[in-house]
Protein backbone atom coordinates (compact mmCIF):
# COMPACT_ATOMS: atom_id res chain seq x y z
CA UNK A 1 0.00 0.00 0.00
CA UNK A 2 1.12 3.44 -1.03
CA UNK A 3 1.17 5.85 1.76
CA UNK A 4 2.92 8.87 0.67
CA UNK A 5 1.31 9.69 -3.30
CA UNK A 6 -2.01 10.81 -4.11
CA UNK A 7 -4.97 8.45 -3.64
CA UNK A 8 -5.00 5.49 -5.77
CA UNK A 9 -8.29 5.21 -7.86
CA UNK A 10 -8.93 4.74 -12.00
CA UNK A 11 -9.26 7.10 -14.57
CA UNK A 12 -12.25 8.07 -16.11
CA UNK A 13 -12.43 8.52 -19.86
CA UNK A 14 -14.99 11.14 -20.98
CA UNK A 15 -12.44 13.80 -21.14
CA UNK A 16 -10.84 11.54 -23.91
CA UNK A 17 -13.88 10.95 -25.50
CA UNK A 18 -15.02 14.92 -25.16
CA UNK A 19 -11.98 16.37 -27.03
CA UNK A 20 -11.53 13.54 -29.69
CA UNK A 21 -15.20 13.66 -30.46
CA UNK A 22 -15.28 17.83 -30.54
CA UNK A 23 -11.96 17.34 -33.76
CA UNK A 24 -14.14 14.71 -35.04
CA UNK A 25 -17.11 16.77 -35.12
CA UNK A 26 -15.29 19.34 -36.48
CA UNK A 27 -13.59 17.43 -39.31
CA UNK A 28 -17.01 15.71 -40.49
CA UNK A 29 -18.55 19.25 -40.56
CA UNK A 30 -15.44 20.30 -42.75
CA UNK A 31 -16.55 17.04 -44.79
CA UNK A 32 -19.95 17.85 -45.15
CA UNK A 33 -19.86 21.42 -46.27
CA UNK A 34 -17.45 20.74 -49.08
CA UNK A 35 -19.40 17.88 -49.89
CA UNK A 36 -22.47 19.87 -49.97
CA UNK A 37 -20.75 22.88 -51.65
CA UNK A 38 -19.48 20.43 -54.47
CA UNK A 39 -23.66 18.80 -55.09
CA UNK A 40 -24.99 22.47 -55.11
CA UNK A 41 -22.06 23.20 -58.14
CA UNK A 42 -22.84 20.09 -59.75
CA UNK A 43 -26.69 21.04 -59.31
CA UNK A 44 -26.08 24.75 -60.36
CA UNK A 45 -23.81 23.77 -63.79
CA UNK A 46 -26.61 21.57 -64.61
CA UNK A 47 -29.20 24.33 -64.49
CA UNK A 48 -26.48 26.66 -66.72
CA UNK A 49 -26.48 24.44 -69.16
CA UNK A 50 -30.03 23.42 -69.55
CA UNK A 51 -30.59 26.84 -69.67
CA UNK A 52 -27.54 27.68 -72.16
CA UNK A 53 -27.74 25.34 -75.91
CA UNK A 54 -24.98 23.48 -76.72
CA UNK A 55 -25.34 24.30 -80.49
CA UNK A 56 -26.25 27.78 -81.72
CA UNK A 57 -26.41 29.13 -85.00
CA UNK A 58 -22.96 30.28 -86.56
CA UNK A 59 -24.31 33.53 -87.41
CA UNK A 60 -25.81 34.12 -84.15
CA UNK A 61 -24.98 36.71 -81.92
CA UNK A 62 -25.03 34.34 -78.55
CA UNK A 63 -21.55 33.95 -77.61
CA UNK A 64 -20.29 32.47 -74.45
CA UNK A 65 -20.05 34.95 -71.68
CA UNK A 66 -16.71 36.26 -70.70
CA UNK A 67 -15.00 34.22 -67.75
CA UNK A 68 -11.96 34.12 -65.78
CA UNK A 69 -8.96 32.01 -67.03
CA UNK A 70 -8.92 29.24 -65.14
CA UNK A 71 -6.69 26.31 -66.67
CA UNK A 72 -8.50 23.31 -66.02
CA UNK A 73 -5.32 21.13 -65.25
CA UNK A 74 -4.77 24.05 -61.99
CA UNK A 75 -8.34 22.93 -61.20
CA UNK A 76 -7.44 19.17 -60.81
CA UNK A 77 -4.41 19.77 -58.82
CA UNK A 78 -6.24 22.38 -56.28
CA UNK A 79 -8.93 19.68 -56.40
CA UNK A 80 -6.65 17.02 -55.86
CA UNK A 81 -4.67 19.09 -53.18
CA UNK A 82 -7.88 19.82 -51.40
CA UNK A 83 -9.24 16.18 -51.42
CA UNK A 84 -6.13 15.13 -50.05
CA UNK A 85 -4.99 17.49 -47.27
CA UNK A 86 -8.24 18.04 -45.74
CA UNK A 87 -8.88 14.62 -45.47
CA UNK A 88 -5.15 14.06 -44.53
CA UNK A 89 -4.88 16.79 -42.33
CA UNK A 90 -8.02 16.21 -40.01
CA UNK A 91 -7.56 12.43 -39.54
CA UNK A 92 -3.89 13.34 -38.41
CA UNK A 93 -5.21 16.13 -35.72
CA UNK A 94 -7.55 13.49 -35.11
CA UNK A 95 -5.46 10.29 -34.22
CA UNK A 96 -2.44 12.80 -32.72
CA UNK A 97 -5.08 14.24 -30.47
CA UNK A 98 -7.03 11.54 -29.57
CA UNK A 99 -4.09 9.40 -29.20
CA UNK A 100 -1.85 11.89 -27.12
CA UNK A 101 -5.13 12.09 -24.90
CA UNK A 102 -5.46 8.48 -24.22
CA UNK A 103 -1.27 8.17 -23.87
CA UNK A 104 -1.55 11.00 -21.62
CA UNK A 105 -4.35 9.78 -19.02
CA UNK A 106 -4.09 5.79 -19.54
CA UNK A 107 -0.25 5.55 -19.34
CA UNK A 108 1.97 9.02 -18.22
CA UNK A 109 -0.27 10.16 -15.92
CA UNK A 110 -0.87 6.76 -14.04
CA UNK A 111 3.34 6.12 -13.86
CA UNK A 112 3.24 9.99 -12.70
CA UNK A 113 0.80 9.74 -9.62
CA UNK A 114 0.25 6.05 -9.51
CA UNK A 115 -3.18 5.86 -10.66
CA UNK A 116 -4.77 2.16 -11.70
CA UNK A 117 -6.62 2.60 -15.03
CA UNK A 118 -8.82 0.21 -16.47
CA UNK A 119 -8.10 -2.34 -19.24
CA UNK A 120 -11.73 -1.91 -20.04
CA UNK A 121 -11.56 1.86 -20.52
CA UNK A 122 -8.41 2.05 -22.22
CA UNK A 123 -9.75 -0.36 -24.81
CA UNK A 124 -13.13 1.43 -25.34
CA UNK A 125 -11.04 4.67 -25.73
CA UNK A 126 -9.44 3.03 -28.90
CA UNK A 127 -12.41 1.34 -30.18
CA UNK A 128 -13.78 5.05 -30.25
CA UNK A 129 -10.79 6.59 -31.63
CA UNK A 130 -11.49 3.53 -34.43
CA UNK A 131 -15.10 4.43 -35.09
CA UNK A 132 -14.37 7.54 -35.51
CA UNK A 133 -11.50 7.30 -38.26
CA UNK A 134 -13.36 4.53 -40.13
CA UNK A 135 -16.81 7.28 -40.15
CA UNK A 136 -13.59 10.13 -41.08
CA UNK A 137 -12.67 7.55 -44.31
CA UNK A 138 -16.11 6.54 -45.20
CA UNK A 139 -17.16 10.36 -45.25
CA UNK A 140 -14.08 11.31 -47.15
CA UNK A 141 -14.69 8.55 -50.05
CA UNK A 142 -18.16 9.78 -50.60
CA UNK A 143 -16.49 13.20 -50.55
CA UNK A 144 -13.91 11.99 -53.40
CA UNK A 145 -16.70 9.84 -55.20
CA UNK A 146 -18.61 13.42 -55.23
CA UNK A 147 -15.75 15.30 -56.36
CA UNK A 148 -14.54 12.47 -59.29
CA UNK A 149 -18.34 12.70 -60.88
CA UNK A 150 -18.46 16.73 -60.95
CA UNK A 151 -14.89 16.62 -62.19
CA UNK A 152 -15.74 13.45 -64.52
CA UNK A 153 -18.83 15.30 -66.00
CA UNK A 154 -17.51 18.29 -66.35
CA UNK A 155 -14.60 16.66 -68.85
CA UNK A 156 -17.08 14.21 -70.31
CA UNK A 157 -19.77 16.95 -71.32
CA UNK A 158 -17.48 18.98 -73.05
CA UNK A 159 -16.11 16.14 -75.02
CA UNK A 160 -19.83 14.95 -75.58
CA UNK A 161 -20.28 18.18 -76.76
CA UNK A 162 -17.56 18.35 -79.75
CA UNK A 163 -18.05 14.81 -80.45
CA UNK A 164 -21.29 15.66 -81.74
CA UNK A 165 -20.58 18.73 -83.57
CA UNK A 166 -17.83 16.72 -85.18
CA UNK A 167 -20.58 14.33 -86.18
CA UNK A 168 -22.18 17.08 -87.59
CA UNK A 169 -19.56 18.31 -89.67
CA UNK A 170 -18.90 14.95 -91.02
CA UNK A 171 -22.53 14.94 -92.14
CA UNK A 172 -21.59 18.36 -93.90
CA UNK A 173 -23.33 20.90 -91.56
CA UNK A 174 -21.79 24.11 -90.42
CA UNK A 175 -24.58 25.92 -89.49
CA UNK A 176 -23.78 25.82 -85.75
CA UNK A 177 -20.91 27.06 -83.48
CA UNK A 178 -20.16 25.72 -80.02
CA UNK A 179 -20.37 27.59 -76.61
CA UNK A 180 -17.38 26.49 -74.37
CA UNK A 181 -18.19 25.82 -70.45
CA UNK A 182 -15.44 27.39 -68.92
CA UNK A 183 -12.30 29.49 -69.85
CA UNK A 184 -10.12 26.54 -69.91
CA UNK A 185 -7.97 24.71 -72.13
CA UNK A 186 -11.60 22.34 -72.80
CA UNK A 187 -13.07 25.76 -73.54
CA UNK A 188 -9.99 26.69 -76.19
CA UNK A 189 -10.64 23.03 -77.05
CA UNK A 190 -14.16 24.30 -78.34
CA UNK A 191 -12.98 27.77 -79.73
CA UNK A 192 -10.56 25.57 -82.24
CA UNK A 193 -13.28 23.53 -83.13
CA UNK A 194 -15.26 26.60 -84.22
CA UNK A 195 -12.75 27.94 -85.74
CA UNK A 196 -12.01 24.65 -87.88
CA UNK A 197 -15.42 23.84 -88.91
CA UNK A 198 -15.42 27.85 -89.81
CA UNK A 199 -12.29 27.34 -92.32
CA UNK A 200 -13.35 23.92 -93.40
CA UNK A 201 -17.01 26.19 -94.13
CA UNK A 202 -15.43 29.06 -96.26
CA UNK A 203 -13.47 26.27 -97.74
CA UNK A 204 -15.88 24.26 -98.71
CA UNK A 205 -18.42 27.69 -100.17
CA UNK A 206 -14.75 28.45 -102.38
CA UNK A 207 -14.65 24.98 -103.46
CA UNK A 208 -18.54 24.95 -104.31
CA UNK A 209 -18.49 28.54 -106.23
CA UNK A 210 -15.41 27.34 -108.40
CA UNK A 211 -17.50 24.17 -108.80
CA UNK A 212 -20.26 26.30 -109.90
CA UNK A 213 -18.40 28.44 -112.44
CA UNK A 214 -16.07 25.53 -113.55
CA UNK A 215 -19.31 24.24 -114.42
CA UNK A 216 -20.73 27.01 -116.53
CA UNK A 217 -17.25 27.36 -118.08
CA UNK A 218 -17.24 23.79 -118.71
CA UNK A 219 -20.84 23.74 -120.33
CA UNK A 220 -20.20 26.75 -122.54
CA UNK A 221 -16.46 24.85 -123.75
CA UNK A 222 -18.63 21.67 -124.04
CA UNK A 223 -20.93 23.72 -126.57
CA UNK A 224 -18.12 25.36 -127.95
CA UNK A 225 -16.78 21.90 -129.17
CA UNK A 226 -20.06 20.40 -130.16
CA UNK A 227 -20.61 23.35 -131.99
CA UNK A 228 -16.82 22.67 -133.47
CA UNK A 229 -17.24 19.31 -133.76
CA UNK A 230 -20.60 19.35 -135.79
CA UNK A 231 -18.57 21.73 -137.84
CA UNK A 232 -15.92 19.95 -138.37
CA UNK A 233 -17.33 16.50 -138.99
CA UNK A 234 -19.74 18.73 -142.06
CA UNK A 235 -16.31 19.27 -143.37
CA UNK A 236 -14.88 16.12 -143.33
CA UNK A 237 -17.88 14.77 -144.62
CA UNK A 238 -17.83 17.38 -147.33
CA UNK A 239 -13.46 16.63 -147.51
CA UNK A 240 -14.49 12.88 -148.28
CA UNK A 241 -17.09 13.58 -151.17
CA UNK A 242 -14.81 15.79 -152.59
CA UNK A 243 -11.54 13.70 -152.61
CA UNK A 244 -14.47 10.66 -154.18
CA UNK A 245 -15.84 12.89 -156.71
CA UNK A 246 -12.63 14.70 -157.98
CA UNK A 247 -10.53 10.54 -158.12
CA UNK A 248 -13.70 9.69 -159.94
CA UNK A 249 -13.62 12.28 -162.69
CA UNK A 250 -9.76 11.93 -162.05
CA UNK A 251 -9.75 8.70 -162.96
CA UNK A 252 -11.91 8.16 -166.41
CA UNK A 253 -9.76 10.99 -168.42
CA UNK A 254 -6.52 9.31 -167.00
CA UNK A 255 -7.30 5.84 -167.85
CA UNK A 256 -8.27 6.81 -171.21
CA UNK A 257 -5.01 8.76 -171.75
CA UNK A 258 -3.38 5.96 -170.29
CA UNK A 259 -5.02 3.53 -173.16
CA UNK A 260 -4.29 5.61 -175.50
CA UNK A 261 -0.60 5.72 -174.64
CA UNK A 262 -0.38 2.34 -175.04
CA UNK A 263 -2.13 1.98 -178.52
CA UNK A 264 1.01 4.81 -179.33
CA UNK A 265 3.34 2.20 -178.29
CA UNK A 266 1.89 -0.54 -179.84
CA UNK A 267 2.39 0.65 -183.29
CA UNK A 268 -1.37 0.57 -183.82
CA UNK A 269 -1.02 4.82 -185.06
CA UNK A 270 2.31 3.64 -186.98
CA UNK A 271 5.78 3.30 -186.14
CA UNK A 272 7.33 5.23 -184.01
CA UNK A 273 11.12 7.04 -183.53
CA UNK A 274 13.05 6.26 -180.62
CA UNK A 275 12.95 9.95 -179.23
CA UNK A 276 9.04 9.22 -179.40
CA UNK A 277 8.89 6.27 -178.00
CA UNK A 278 11.13 7.54 -175.05
CA UNK A 279 8.47 10.56 -174.50
CA UNK A 280 6.06 8.33 -174.86
CA UNK A 281 7.36 5.80 -171.99
CA UNK A 282 8.04 8.94 -170.06
CA UNK A 283 5.08 9.83 -170.45
CA UNK A 284 3.30 6.58 -169.62
CA UNK A 285 5.35 6.03 -166.47
CA UNK A 286 3.85 9.48 -165.01
CA UNK A 287 0.47 8.29 -165.99
CA UNK A 288 0.74 5.37 -164.13
CA UNK A 289 1.89 7.49 -161.36
CA UNK A 290 -1.09 9.55 -161.04
CA UNK A 291 -3.25 6.61 -161.79
CA UNK A 292 -1.65 4.90 -158.60
CA UNK A 293 -2.42 8.33 -156.59
CA UNK A 294 -6.13 8.57 -157.28
CA UNK A 295 -6.62 4.90 -156.63
CA UNK A 296 -5.22 5.59 -152.96
CA UNK A 297 -7.42 8.68 -152.55
CA UNK A 298 -10.26 6.58 -154.00
CA UNK A 299 -9.60 3.67 -151.20
CA UNK A 300 -9.22 6.60 -148.61
CA UNK A 301 -12.17 7.86 -149.56
CA UNK A 302 -13.97 4.42 -149.23
CA UNK A 303 -12.45 3.99 -145.46
CA UNK A 304 -13.13 7.51 -144.24
CA UNK A 305 -17.27 7.03 -145.55
CA UNK A 306 -17.52 3.36 -144.10
CA UNK A 307 -17.67 1.82 -147.93
CA UNK A 308 -14.47 0.12 -147.40
CA UNK A 309 -15.96 -3.82 -147.95
CA UNK A 310 -13.55 -6.92 -147.77
CA UNK A 311 -14.10 -9.74 -150.55
CA UNK A 312 -12.44 -12.86 -148.37
CA UNK A 313 -11.29 -16.09 -149.45
CA UNK A 314 -8.56 -18.55 -148.38
CA UNK A 315 -5.01 -16.51 -149.50
CA UNK A 316 -1.81 -18.48 -149.42
CA UNK A 317 0.76 -15.96 -147.90
CA UNK A 318 3.57 -17.34 -150.77
CA UNK A 319 1.28 -17.08 -153.46
CA UNK A 320 0.26 -13.18 -152.41
CA UNK A 321 3.75 -12.56 -152.05
CA UNK A 322 5.23 -14.21 -155.50
CA UNK A 323 2.56 -12.18 -157.26
CA UNK A 324 2.83 -9.08 -155.52
CA UNK A 325 6.76 -9.63 -156.92
CA UNK A 326 5.66 -10.13 -160.55
CA UNK A 327 4.01 -6.97 -160.29
CA UNK A 328 7.12 -5.31 -158.84
CA UNK A 329 9.50 -6.79 -160.89
CA UNK A 330 9.30 -3.88 -163.78
CA UNK A 331 9.88 -1.31 -161.17
CA UNK A 332 12.53 -3.51 -159.41
CA UNK A 333 14.73 -4.15 -161.91
CA UNK A 334 14.26 -0.35 -163.61
CA UNK A 335 16.40 0.55 -160.10
CA UNK A 336 18.12 -2.25 -159.93
CA UNK A 337 16.68 -3.35 -156.53
CA UNK A 338 18.27 -6.87 -155.33
CA UNK A 339 15.41 -8.53 -153.94
CA UNK A 340 16.04 -11.58 -151.30
CA UNK A 341 12.49 -13.95 -150.36
CA UNK A 342 12.78 -16.40 -147.04
CA UNK A 343 9.34 -17.60 -147.51
CA UNK A 344 9.12 -20.03 -144.10
CA UNK A 345 5.37 -19.86 -142.97
CA UNK A 346 3.95 -22.56 -143.31
CA UNK A 347 0.13 -23.69 -142.85
CA UNK A 348 -3.33 -23.38 -144.90
CA UNK A 349 -2.62 -19.21 -145.31
CA UNK A 350 -5.34 -16.44 -144.00
CA UNK A 351 -8.60 -15.42 -144.75
CA UNK A 352 -8.36 -12.20 -146.85
CA UNK A 353 -9.29 -9.94 -149.41
CA UNK A 354 -6.27 -10.55 -152.07
CA UNK A 355 -6.39 -7.52 -153.96
CA UNK A 356 -6.09 -5.15 -150.92
CA UNK A 357 -3.88 -6.98 -149.12
CA UNK A 358 -1.82 -7.46 -152.63
CA UNK A 359 -1.71 -3.37 -152.41
CA UNK A 360 -1.19 -3.33 -149.14
CA UNK A 361 2.18 -5.13 -149.79
CA UNK A 362 3.16 -3.33 -152.97
CA UNK A 363 2.59 -0.12 -150.83
CA UNK A 364 5.35 -1.39 -148.38
CA UNK A 365 7.56 -2.41 -151.10
CA UNK A 366 7.34 1.07 -153.07
CA UNK A 367 7.79 2.93 -149.49
CA UNK A 368 11.08 0.72 -149.62
CA UNK A 369 12.12 1.65 -153.01
CA UNK A 370 11.55 5.41 -152.73
CA UNK A 371 13.31 6.09 -149.79
CA UNK A 372 16.67 4.04 -150.85
CA UNK A 373 20.26 5.65 -150.44
CA UNK A 374 20.93 7.26 -152.91
CA UNK A 375 23.36 6.28 -155.52
CA UNK A 376 23.40 2.86 -154.04
CA UNK A 377 21.05 -0.08 -155.15
CA UNK A 378 18.35 -0.99 -152.68
CA UNK A 379 18.47 -4.56 -151.26
CA UNK A 380 15.17 -5.27 -149.91
CA UNK A 381 13.88 -8.41 -148.19
CA UNK A 382 10.37 -10.39 -148.13
CA UNK A 383 10.47 -12.85 -145.52
CA UNK A 384 7.41 -14.79 -144.16
CA UNK A 385 7.31 -16.77 -140.85
CA UNK A 386 4.43 -18.15 -138.27
CA UNK A 387 3.94 -16.65 -135.06
CA UNK A 388 2.34 -18.50 -132.67
CA UNK A 389 -1.15 -18.08 -134.15
CA UNK A 390 -0.31 -15.49 -136.98
CA UNK A 391 1.14 -15.03 -139.84
CA UNK A 392 4.22 -12.50 -140.08
CA UNK A 393 5.13 -10.63 -143.04
CA UNK A 394 8.47 -8.63 -142.61
CA UNK A 395 9.72 -6.21 -145.79
CA UNK A 396 13.22 -5.02 -144.61
CA UNK A 397 15.25 -2.60 -146.56
CA UNK A 398 18.95 -0.56 -146.35
CA UNK A 399 17.52 2.52 -146.89
CA UNK A 400 18.32 5.76 -145.43
CA UNK A 401 16.24 4.37 -141.99
CA UNK A 402 13.47 6.17 -139.53
CA UNK A 403 14.46 8.21 -136.91
CA UNK A 404 13.11 6.80 -133.72
CA UNK A 405 10.40 10.03 -133.19
CA UNK A 406 8.66 8.42 -136.51
CA UNK A 407 8.15 5.13 -136.07
CA UNK A 408 4.50 5.65 -134.87
CA UNK A 409 3.53 8.63 -136.59
CA UNK A 410 4.78 7.18 -140.63
CA UNK A 411 1.46 5.28 -140.82
CA UNK A 412 -0.90 8.63 -140.30
CA UNK A 413 -2.62 9.70 -142.92
CA UNK A 414 -0.32 12.46 -145.04
CA UNK A 415 2.22 12.33 -142.88
CA UNK A 416 5.71 13.20 -144.18
CA UNK A 417 8.80 12.61 -142.44
CA UNK A 418 10.99 15.51 -144.27
CA UNK A 419 9.77 17.79 -147.22
CA UNK A 420 13.24 17.25 -149.40
CA UNK A 421 13.04 13.61 -149.02
CA UNK A 422 9.00 13.82 -150.27
CA UNK A 423 9.85 15.73 -153.12
CA UNK A 424 12.08 13.70 -154.43
CA UNK A 425 10.66 10.62 -153.87
CA UNK A 426 7.43 11.20 -154.76
CA UNK A 427 4.21 10.83 -153.18
CA UNK A 428 1.19 12.25 -150.46
CA UNK A 429 1.85 10.30 -147.53
CA UNK A 430 -1.08 7.62 -147.74
CA UNK A 431 0.79 4.54 -148.79
CA UNK A 432 1.46 3.25 -145.60
CA UNK A 433 -1.70 4.63 -144.10
CA UNK A 434 -3.95 2.85 -146.66
CA UNK A 435 -1.68 -0.79 -145.52
CA UNK A 436 -2.31 -0.16 -142.25
CA UNK A 437 -5.81 0.28 -142.74
CA UNK A 438 -5.96 -2.44 -144.98
CA UNK A 439 -3.78 -5.02 -142.18
CA UNK A 440 -6.13 -3.80 -139.36
CA UNK A 441 -9.00 -4.55 -141.45
CA UNK A 442 -8.08 -7.85 -141.75
CA UNK A 443 -7.65 -8.03 -137.80
CA UNK A 444 -3.99 -7.84 -138.40
CA UNK A 445 -1.50 -5.04 -136.94
CA UNK A 446 1.77 -3.24 -138.73
CA UNK A 447 4.72 -1.15 -137.07
CA UNK A 448 7.92 -0.51 -138.05
CA UNK A 449 11.18 -0.47 -136.66
CA UNK A 450 14.15 0.92 -137.68
CA UNK A 451 18.13 1.76 -135.76
CA UNK A 452 18.33 5.13 -136.80
CA UNK A 453 18.85 7.30 -139.85
CA UNK A 454 21.04 5.12 -142.25
CA UNK A 455 20.71 2.02 -140.66
CA UNK A 456 17.45 1.26 -142.67
CA UNK A 457 14.29 -0.51 -142.02
CA UNK A 458 12.01 -3.22 -141.13
CA UNK A 459 8.28 -3.11 -141.61
CA UNK A 460 6.22 -5.88 -140.06
CA UNK A 461 2.91 -6.90 -140.27
CA UNK A 462 0.96 -9.87 -139.07
CA UNK A 463 -2.38 -11.47 -140.14
CA UNK A 464 -4.10 -14.43 -137.96
CA UNK A 465 -4.31 -17.81 -139.89
CA UNK A 466 -7.39 -19.00 -141.14
CA UNK A 467 -8.63 -21.15 -138.33
CA UNK A 468 -8.28 -18.18 -135.86
CA UNK A 469 -10.55 -15.28 -138.04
Amino acid sequence: MNKSGPAVGFVPAPEIAVRSGLIYYIVVVILLFLSCALLGWLILERRRKERRPDFVPRESAVTAPKMRRFPFFTKLLLLFILLALIPITAASLLMFFSFKEIIDIYVYKPLLFNLKTSREAFLAALNNVQVQAVSLMTLTGLLVVVAAVAVSRSIAGSLRKVSLGMEKVSRGDFSFKLLPDANDEIGDMVNYFNSMSAEIKRARDIMENWNRELEVKVAERTEDLRKALKRLTELDRLKNEFVSMVSHELRTPVTSADGYISLFLAGVTGPLSDDQKKYLTIVKENNQRLLTLIDRLLDFSKIETGRFNLRLELISIHELVQSVVEIMKPQLNKQGAELKLKLEAKGPGFMGDREKMGGALINIIENALKFSKEGEKPVIEIATRNDDNFIAVTVSDDGIGIAQEYLETIFDKFFQVADTLTRKAGGVGLGLALAKDVIEAHHGKIWAESAGLGQGSRFVFQVPVAEKI
